[in-house]
């Protein structure tokens, strides 16, 4: 598995035109990881998995997740 790059994670956020704040509401994520995850990148597992989801479908993703 691949890790995940802070740009990555930037660029999906702003692609749904967020801020971090809202990315981190939207997606129910504690928005002192996505400052992190956007310096540092996102570890590997379960969290890399859900943000390669997020970054391949990222207005799907908040759809569905509009519904949870």
């Amino acid at each position: 598995m691949r890790s995940i790059k802070p740009d990555e994670i930037k660029r999906t956020r702003e692609a749904l035109g967020m801020s971090q704040a809202e990315f981190a509401q939207a997606f129910h994520l504690k928005f002192r990881s996505v400052q992190k995850w956007e310096q540092e990148g996102i570890p590997e597992g379960p969290t890399a998995v859900l943000f390669w989801l997020l970054s391949k479908i990222p207005h799907q993703a908040l759809k569905a997740l509009r519904n949870f």
